[in-house]
């Protein structure tokens, strides 16, 4: 089925965005409401170029020089670099042994190792402790781009958005390049610029070394063949196939995008693409499936938290979704906002608050959630249906009709359900557009 041609421009925009998206979490950037892909991993910050870049020839080098204190800290970033890449989250303990053992080896002045703790932490969503880390690398050496980017990723998180933007403009002005351009291009989005976002993520891709994140060209069937040559250059590389997925999807071949799934699922069986085969199962009226994907995404999920890896944020978003163990699901959303107050957990915070159908507060956290001027189609539907629960159906109507004009096939689970509510509320009011 092909889209008419009003939606593919939409699309267009859709991947745009998207790997915008992908790139900066890929850089240590967690997107809002967006899988948790990877495209390009953070320059390995050696400290000289005579060290091997690789696994293998590290731990080779170590073998011969255990005292090599900046080596263990390369170590420790070429496991979270492979971490990021792969979703592996069992070489975050290792990455943890690397650093550790570099910090008590040289345990004064060694940003190198202090940097990639605080990488690390955020990489287990444990951003207050990332924040320190950062602090402390920064007062080693404050114009080290790393350091910054791993501050400004805290920061951000933490909901502390003028100083994280103003970090990662530090780091623009220190070393443009594809980890600069990406986190710029996010800081934009954030704040409902998505020209500036497309204009800078372009950069990025011009500045980008790696295949993967210079795989797009602006179009669907563009950007499908540029996922298909990143998976064909990397097979070890879980985004692109996740994205042949999701344009699958968004062109309406559910059949298709289940498939790609399938593919990906069974090579890395990550909570975000987990969680999204399963909906395409439901979608397809394959509940046992469905059921299947839960059972294996509770299992991923204790799995993150052996690891380290706090998941309340998404154990509450998944929990608000599908209606299960919400009592629970809001306790975890409330403990989450308690660390941070970032527009992603305001998010979650209202959407858990609307499932216990407590809408009134659930409104004052998806206002929160839009404070920076966000165009994020999700969080607009969520507070659209907030609105629309409490009687506020103008207000809901305006926000489903910014969904519609940002990305029609926004989501695998509300994109119908926007649009039939879209529907009913101008039916209702009378009004056509």
């Amino acid at each position: 089925m092909t889209p008419p041609r009003s939606l593919q421009r939409r699309l267009r925009v859709m991947v745009a965005l998207g790997v915008v998206l992908f790139v900066a979490v890929a850089v240590g950037v967690r997107a809002v409401s967006s899988p948790a892909a990877r495209l390009a991993p953070e320059p390995l910050p050696a400290a000289r170029t005579t060290l091997p870049t690789t696994i293998p020839g590290l731990q080779q080098h170590l073998q011969a020089r255990p005292s090599d204190w900046q080596a263990w800290s390369a170590l420790g970033s070429a496991y979270l670099d492979e971490a990021r890449i792969s979703g592996n989250a069992a070489l975050y303990p290792k990455a943890e042994g690397c650093f550790d053992r570099s910090l008590s080896l040289h345990p004064d002045g060694n940003g190198l190792a202090l940097s990639g703790r605080g990488g690390l932490a955020n990489a287990r969503h444990r951003f207050a402790d990332g924040l320190r880390w950062a602090r402390r690398a920064e007062a080693v050496d404050p114009a080290n781009p790393t350091t910054l980017g791993v501050l400004g990723d805290s920061l951000l998180e933490l909901g502390r958005y003028p100083e994280a933007f103003d970090a990662f403009q530090r780091m623009l002005d220190i070393a443009p390049g594809v980890a600069a351009y990406a986190r710029a291009s996010y800081a934009r989005e954030l704040q409902g610029d998505l020209t500036g976002a497309v204009r800078l993520f372009r950069l990025a891709r011009e500045s980008a070394q790696n295949p993967g994140a210079a795989a797009f060209t602006g179009d669907l069937d563009g950007a499908a063949t540029a996922f298909r040559r990143a998976v064909s250059l990397d097979p070890g590389f879980a985004a692109p196939g996740a994205g042949l997925a999701r344009l699958a999807w968004a062109r309406g071949d559910l059949a298709g995008a289940i498939h790609d799934y399938e593919a990906v699922v069974a090579r890395f069986p990550l909570p975000q693409y987990v969680a999204d085969l399963g909906d395409l199962y439901r979608l397809a009226g394959r509940p046992q499936q469905a059921a299947e994907q839960d059972s294996l995404l509770r299992a991923q999920q204790r799995l993150l938290e052996t690891n380290g890896v706090d998941v309340d944020l998404e154990l509450s978003l998944f929990s608000a979704d599908h209606g299960i163990d919400l009592h629970r699901g809001l306790e975890a959303a409330r403990a989450e906002w308690s660390r941070r107050h970032s527009i992603a957990v305001a998010d979650a915070l209202a959407w858990q608050l609307h499932a216990n159908h407590r809408d009134t507060e659930a409104l004052q956290y998806a206002d929160q959630a839009l404070r920076l001027g966000t165009r994020n189609p999700l969080l607009l539907f969520h507070r659209a249906v907030i609105r629309h629960a409490l009687g506020h159906a103008d207000a809901a109507q305006r926000d489903l009709e910014a969904v519609m004009d940002l990305n029609p096939r926004f989501s695998i689970l509300y994109s119908d359900t926007a649009a039939r509510m879209l529907d009913e509320l101008r039916r209702s009011n009378g009004s056509v557009r």
